[in-house]
């Protein structure tokens, strides 16, 4: 019985908020199979910036262009190894907005000393592939490589 009761907490569904390449159906489906897309959402108290990969920081009264995911445990576990967590990037929790509700996601953040660089056209191409699917504004990702 405490084994049937650890794989089922174990599985907990949450959110991912994705802002970087997991926009990308494909992407995210290679890697978190069954992973569920809940559209277009907003990072809240941050900005985004390229440094050879996307990335967000703390900016009060800004905003972050995303797709919100309903991933479980085992989705994590892979993401933290895509991002290298916790070396490359960090995993905190922030507040996102999704279809006008406040809601609580998981948000990669990469970890200090990576400076601003541009992205490979590759990696560009499946980002903004990513956003035009979802329907997120790609306004945010034209200004960070103009920058």
């Amino acid at each position: 019985m405490v084994d049937q009761i650890f794989i089922l907490s174990y599985n907990t569904c949450m959110i991912y908020f994705a802002y970087g390449m997991n926009t990308n159906r494909e992407e995210m489906h290679h890697r978190c199979r069954g992973a569920l897309s809940l559209g277009p959402a907003q990072l809240l108290g941050h900005s985004f910036r390229f440094a050879h990969h996307a990335d967000v920081e703390p900016c009060e009264h800004s905003h972050v262009e995303g797709v919100a995911w309903r991933i479980d445990q085992y989705h994590l576990q892979a993401l933290d190894r895509l991002e290298g967590y916790p070396w490359y990037y960090d995993r905190v929790q922030a507040t996102i907005c999704l279809r006008d509700r406040q809601l609580q996601a998981w948000v990669y953040r990469m970890q200090p000393g990576n400076d601003a660089a541009l992205p490979s056209q590759h990696y560009y191409d499946t980002v903004m592939e990513g956003y035009q699917v979802h329907g997120v504004p790609t306004d945010q990702l034209l200004n960070a490589v103009l920058l």
